[in-house]
């Protein structure tokens, strides 16, 4: 078995730690924090679109309402 990337153990692509760490050490901590929060957000949202193209979700009655 190979060993997981470092990367990887933050949930994060490479391509977003390397830019996270040149944005920061050019002082635009607040562009780097949106960066890393922006990729989750549409990785996990990316993720649920394709599983649910794949085989539609299904969701309870009370999940529905609490959001009502």
């Amino acid at each position: 078995m190979l060993p997981r990337a470092p990367a990887a153990r933050f949930g994060v692509s490479e391509l977003t730690i390397g830019l996270t760490i040149v944005t920061m050490r050019q002082g635009h901590v607040g562009m780097s924090v949106g960066d890393v929060v922006g990729s989750s957000v549409f990785n996990v949202l990316g993720i649920l679109g394709i599983a649910s193209l794949l085989r539609p979700l299904a969701v309870g009655g009370a999940a529905i309402e609490t959001l009502a």
